[in-house]
């Protein structure tokens, strides 16, 4: 999850994975890949974009894989050390009417033409995560139902200035796959909840030495999910959905 928003990773990490058909993937008009000479801040991955652009520097290619098959890190196993130390800068253009599944193609296309990426999908038993409810009969005060997102959570006034704070709206898969991505590991969701929520919670982020010494500290991720919004996660095993890296390639000229 993002310090101001949960929304934007969607799928679920846990089910059997089923391959398909698909028909040529679309490419970029023009696209440009240039290894890193210098320093710099990296660009999200996920960010947003302007229309008919997609720039990102200083990313790595397990960045750009993660992104463009809609994964997290811990599900892409395999190729070489390189493609998680290495950086690089991606310029490419595009019709301003393509939408985000589409750039996801084009990128996977961009990794298969410029770094000869080869990669195959399998199911493997991980050991993760149940998302369930800390109690059965309410929620926590910092969740409500809100199936059309028009509804507010306000965060106490006493939240420690220096907490992470999130807010959103989804509904409990994207938040076991939001709670996923925090911990880098899987996470399903079994909270029988239906519909979409509402919800802010802030707590301290890891490492936050300074905040955790105040009197009124943030709690820990975990802690906030049960104490605010009335989940907790349980552990668990089950099929994860595993992108499997057979070849990669160091980046074509431009």
């Amino acid at each position: 999850m993002t310090r101001t928003s949960a929304v934007g990773i969607v799928g679920l990490i846990f089910g059997a994975c089923v391959v398909t058909a698909q028909p040529s993937k679309p490419r970029f008009d023009v696209a440009s890949v240039r290894a890193r000479t210098g320093p710099g801040p990296a660009t999200s991955v996920r960010g947003g974009a302007s229309p008919g652009v997609f720039n990102r520097e200083n990313i790595t290619v397990l960045a750009l894989v993660t992104m463009s098959y809609d994964l997290l890190a811990f599900q892409v196993t395999g190729g070489p050390d390189w493609i998680r130390t290495q950086r690089f800068d991606v310029r490419a253009r595009m019709d301003p009417a393509t939408m985000a599944p589409q750039t996801q193609l084009m990128v996977q296309s961009l990794l298969e033409d410029r770094f000869q990426l080869k990669v195959r999908r399998e199911s493997r038993d991980m050991r993760g995560l149940a998302l369930v409810r800390s109690k059965t009969t309410e929620l926590g005060a910092m969740m409500k139902p809100s199936e059309d997102c028009s509804e507010m959570v306000h965060p106490p006034t006493n939240t420690p200035p220096k907490a992470t704070r999130v807010a959103g709206c989804l509904d409990m898969a994207d938040m076991a796959r939001s709670v996923a991505y925090q911990l880098s590991t899987p996470v399903i969701d079994r909270t029988n909840l239906s519909g979409k929520f509402a919800f802010q919670m802030f707590y301290a982020r890891e490492g936050a030495s300074d905040l955790a010494a105040e009197p009124s500290a943030a709690p820990a991720f975990t802690t906030a999910l049960q104490e605010q919004l009335g989940l907790k996660l349980e552990p668990t095993r089950g099929p994860v959905e595993i992108l499997v890296i057979e070849s990669v390639q160091q980046p074509t000229e431009n």
